[in-house]
């Protein structure tokens, strides 16, 4: 494979200072020699990560019961759409639907495949990376009460997709699905699945839920509290952080990732603006 510019894309790029804020993790430009470039060099020809057509997704989300769903909340003509990656390694599909005269977005799913350094383990690991993904169901009026980040209601078949982001990586010969939650609330609906795979940020994340109570009623609440700068760790602000967390794909690796969640003298709590709303 030849070398990426630095003027083209690579994490160091894409992330930039990020790359050097994640706890024990490194993001690596190029793969690694030793590596297969099976994983890495997937061509397009548009096939999401050169493997599925728009009618292939069509028929999983079918099979899945996503396409039951949205049909069922009334959303009819929906097609796929195959995105252009800026990059060879990142590949991107589209979910759309008809609301009144305009198209509107179901879902949206941005993926790379890359391979990830975890400086505790000592090894570098192919990682199907999800760097974002979107379900919601647009409507035609405004709605209040929505999360940080979200631009319509969440549309509630995140279990169903994770299933299906599970399968294709393990097609793909990934090793762990990995994603940097960019919101609280988003990184408590993967903690079902995922850990982040720096240990002190897992006991940190755990103290949160603890300390916070958290629940699927005040989840929201929550997460706009930290983007408001209203939760406070020893009485200090403490903003949600950039890190990763991962998920996985066999039981060697779920082992040699799980580390004992050792408790931190920290507390967290919620300042009285955050506490009135």
């Amino acid at each position: 494979m030849s070398q990426f510019p630095l003027s083209f894309d690579t994490p160091q790029r894409r992330y930039g200072a990020l790359s050097q804020m994640l706890s024990g993790v490194s993001l690596i430009e190029h793969k690694p020699a030793e590596a297969a470039a099976a994983f890495y060099d997937v061509p397009h020809a548009g096939l999401f990560c050169g493997k599925w057509s728009p009618d292939d997704i069509a028929g999983i989300l079918a099979e899945t019961g996503c396409l039951s769903h949205w049909q069922r909340q009334g959303y009819v003509n929906i097609w796929i759409e195959i995105g252009n990656g800026i990059a060879p390694n990142r590949h991107e599909f589209e979910v759309w639907t008809q609301v009144e005269e305009h198209s509107e977005l179901l879902m949206q799913l941005v993926v790379w495949l890359d391979y990830l350094q975890i400086d505790r383990l000592g090894e570098i690991l192919p990682q199907f990376y999800v760097e974002h993904l979107r379900l919601q169901l647009p409507q035609a009026e405004p709605v209040s009460n929505l999360w940080p980040g979200q631009d319509f209601p969440s549309s509630g078949i995140l279990r169903r997709i994770f299933g299906i982001l599970k399968n294709w990586a393990c097609i793909l010969g990934a090793s762990l699905i990995t994603g940097i939650p960019e919101y609280f609330h988003t990184a408590w609906l993967f903690s079902e699945f995922f850990e982040f795979i720096d240990p002190e940020m897992e006991c940190l994340f755990r103290g949160i839920v603890r300390d916070l109570h958290v629940t699927p009623a005040c989840l929201g609440a929550i997460s706009h509290a930290f983007e408001a700068g209203n939760v406070l760790c020893n009485g200090q602000k403490w903003f949600w952080p950039t890190e990763m967390q991962a998920y996985a794909l066999s039981h060697e690796l779920e082992q040699a990732l799980r580390v004992s969640r050792a408790s931190y003298d920290v507390h967290f709590t919620l300042n009285e603006a955050a506490r009135m709303q």
